[in-house]
């Protein structure tokens, strides 16, 4: 699942036909948020029942909550197996996203990670 932010504590992510989309599927992994299309907010009960595996964020949207282990302790990601396991991923938005040589640069480790999983 890919956050894009976390405004007043209700994620936005990506749904299917996003560039997070796009960069999950890159990975090899599914889009556990496939049932919209588009950037959304989701409640605490969708986030929860998804089930997510991995939790990618941008920097930016990270920085309210200063670190992953803030983050993870967040009611709406606290009981999914990524927050239990320490699979959140934080990184520069453009180096996701962008899809061009920072993609493949600066995320080959944590893509590596989701890979072996």
């Amino acid at each position: 699942m890919f956050i894009l932010g976390m405004e007043s504590g209700s994620p936005t992510v990506g749904g299917i036909g996003t560039s997070a989309d796009g960069l999950i599927k890159m990975t090899g992994a599914i889009n556990v948020m496939d049932s919209f299309e588009g950037w959304k907010p989701v409640s605490t009960e969708a986030i929860i029942e998804a089930k997510p595996d991995f939790i990618l964020i941008s920097n930016r949207g990270l920085s309210s909550y200063k670190t992953v282990e803030n983050l993870a302790k967040q009611p709406s990601l606290m009981f999914t197996p990524a927050a239990k396991n320490n699979n959140i991923i934080a990184m520069d938005g453009m180096a996701m996203l962008g899809f061009g040589p920072r993609t493949l640069q600066g995320s080959k480790r944590n893509i590596l990670k989701i890979l072996k999983y």
